[in-house]
């Protein structure tokens, strides 16, 4: 009967070498188990492992596609639902994909891509009704964000870029970001033109606004986690909330208030315009007694 059993496995593809290799679909096994199936394309496959359900749980065609949770793997290795972990000997996990969409997302494109430099490297993903992109070349960086279903990256809004250090973008931007979140750049540019805006007015009573705040040095507390060990000068934000509440913001958590020292720039300007206005009327005034008291001793 044993004999009988192990005739009718040659006959089926299995055999059991003398070195106690098992071959299937072979007789004549290399290794511990090797598996030979039916043809090198993508139309047979050489291995499907199912559940008691009879789903597949890891396929392997002929072309050397893997699909785990797939029988139609679309590259070396596909992965259908589920996560893929990598674990070190701390149990922390070193790589994990991980797709949970609640939206719609209408592009089809692949959420996560790696590629080499000549292709660019372009990490993309979606998820909800909005998309994104997260960029890296081998000079440049970009984070971009798109509406749900328009067509790529560069329809759309750039979020961050770090651009290359040469082609037509050469020296736009280098930003360095040290551990107390002091940002170092050659320059820095906010959108202007006036086409984008809208309800345009000159800044009222400037200098009354200037004179209402007040120039501090300060240290930061240590449990801010700002403290750089190196004194600051600069405005309470409080201050500047009452005479120009759009130049302060809250952070993005809510605990305390920031300054846009950016927008006390046009301030300045209207209030040195308005001293000056100030200084040239005194002037007109002190050129006219001059030249009054000059007539009043000619009298004389």
């Amino acid at each position: 009967m044993k004999y009988i059993l192990l005739l009718l496995l040659v006959l089926q593809g299995f055999a059991i070498a003398d070195a106690q290799n098992v071959g299937i679909g072979t007789a004549a096994p290399t290794s511990k188990l090797l598996i030979r199936g039916n043809g090198t394309t993508a139309a047979t496959s050489a291995l499907d492992v199912n559940n008691s359900a009879n789903t597949s749980l890891m396929f392997v065609r002929d072309d050397g596609n893997v699909g785990i949770g797939t029988t139609s793997p679309t590259s070396r290795l596909h992965v259908e639902g589920g996560q893929v972990l990598i674990n070190n000997a701390l149990d922390l996990s070193r790589l994990r994909l991980k797709f949970s969409n609640t939206g719609a997302a209408t592009n089809s494109s692949n959420q996560i891509v790696f590629e080499n430099s000549a292709n660019n490297t372009w990490i993309q993903y979606q998820g909800g009704p909005n998309l994104g992109y997260f960029g890296v070349a081998p000079d440049a960086m970009e984070w971009w964000w798109y509406p749900s279903g328009s067509p790529g990256p560069q329809c759309c809004h750039r979020r961050f870029a770090i651009l290359p250090t040469s082609g037509p973008y050469v020296g736009t931007m280098t930003v360095v970001i040290d551990g107390t979140g002091q940002m170092f750049g050659n320059g820095w540019s906010q959108p202007s033109d006036s086409t984008l805006k809208e309800a345009v007015q000159r800044i009222a009573s400037p200098t009354a606004k200037i004179k209402a705040l007040n120039g501090y040095t300060y240290d930061y507390k240590e449990s801010s986690g700002l403290d750089n060990g190196r004194p600051h000068s600069g405005v309470i934000a409080q201050e500047v909330a009452r005479v120009m509440p759009e130049a302060v913001s809250a952070s993005p958590q809510g605990d305390y208030l920031t300054v846009n020292y950016d927008a006390l720039i046009p301030l300045l300007i209207e209030g040195m315009k308005e001293q000056q206005a100030q200084i040239d009327a005194q002037q007109q005034q002190l050129a006219q007694q001059a030249k009054l008291i000059e007539e009043l001793g000619r009298r004389d």
